[in-house]
């Protein structure tokens, strides 16, 4: 008899430490509905469990305020986020300076100032005291000082009052320079590290910046448009009909020269002349490196196609051989 009412107090016991642990578990996981639940069910088991109720209450609205604390933070959260977004939009779009201010480039007449000597740098001290100026460095082999302006004066105002001076060669402001990047809709720009690399990733290697030959400063300067540029690609044909590469092939209808038999061209030359099979034709026929070549020299630009050349203004002369000394010769 009194192992059997020990085994049911047992019993008892297990069953209410259990339902307690079933309410703790939902408390655990965030669940307040499965949670309150449990709770009703471990009241009804026996007196102990209402004391376990007592705590798990405890516990329930404490997970209840600090549900409520997080929801509270989630706006800051997203205010400080948008407020970054603007400030980055803010300093992105702020104007680039054209120079840097209150400096000036001061370059002197070797003749009366030179750097390259004790006692032309003393003068050019001299010079910048009864100036308003202060030197911040000096390009000794230049024969220029970069100057800061001291007084009120504008960087405009301070030129017009140094190149006046007989020591002045010439007085400018310290100009601010940027790297340039390609404008224009060609669809494989980005792809064209060598001609601007920007530290893009092509073929899943990465650049590294301005290691190029800086094709778009070069275009700002001259594109070649004021000039006929004519290129002879030596080499296994060009395919003259492609997109890229069509409206930059010479005109060949004129040409005049040599066929590789030695008899002379009275032109009708499809954009150059094929000395491998002796035609007017010079498509390729067994490689395609002519026409990679050809798009390298002179690929169109801006056309919302393909690639760009190096010098996109450029005419592309097709004159298909079998690359032997004997015929490059000719």
């Amino acid at each position: 008899m009194k192992k059997t009412i020990i085994f049911s107090l047992m019993i008892l016991l297990n069953l209410s430490f259990f339902q307690v642990a079933l309410v703790n578990a939902a408390l655990v996981g965030g669940d307040l509905d499965s949670a309150s639940e449990l709770q009703k069910r471990a009241s009804l088991n026996n007196g102990s469990v209402e004391q376990k109720k007592s705590s798990s209450t405890k516990d329930l609205g404490a997970l209840k305020a600090k549900k409520l604390e997080s929801q509270s933070l989630v706006p800051k959260l997203q205010s400080k986020s948008l407020d970054l977004k603007r400030e980055l939009q803010k300093n992105s779009k702020q104007e680039k300076i054209e120079y840097v201010p209150g400096e000036i480039i001061v370059k002197y007449r070797k003749n009366k100032i030179n750097l390259e000597t004790s006692s032309g740098r003393a003068a050019a001290l001299n010079f910048v005291k009864g100036k308003s100026v202060e030197k911040k460095e000096d390009l000794r082999k230049n024969n220029i000082s970069v100057l800061r302006i001291k007084d009120a004066k504008t960087v405009e105002q301070k030129i017009s009052e140094l190149k006046n001076d007989p020591n002045v060669e010439y007085a400018q402001p310290n100009f601010q320079y940027y790297p340039l990047s390609i404008n224009a809709n060609d669809t494989y720009k980005a792809n064209l590290w060598g001609l601007d690399n920007t530290g893009q990733t092509v073929n899943t290697v990465a650049g590294t910046n301005d290691a190029d030959i800086d094709a778009p400063e070069a275009w700002a300067i001259n594109e070649g448009t004021n000039a006929s540029i004519i290129v002879a690609v030596i080499d296994s044909g060009v395919a003259y009909n492609h997109p890229d590469l069509v409206a930059n092939m010479w005109d060949g209808t004129a040409c005049v020269g040599e066929d590789s038999n030695g008899i002379p061209l009275s032109g009708g030359c499809n954009h150059g002349y094929d000395y491998q099979d002796g035609d007017k034709t010079p498509l390729p026929t067994t490689s395609s490196h002519g026409t990679h070549i050809a798009g390298t020299i002179a690929a169109v630009k801006n056309n919302s196609k393909g690639i760009i050349g190096v010098a996109p203004q450029a005419k592309i002369m097709a004159l298909k051989s079998s690359l032997t000394t004997a015929e490059n010769v000719k």
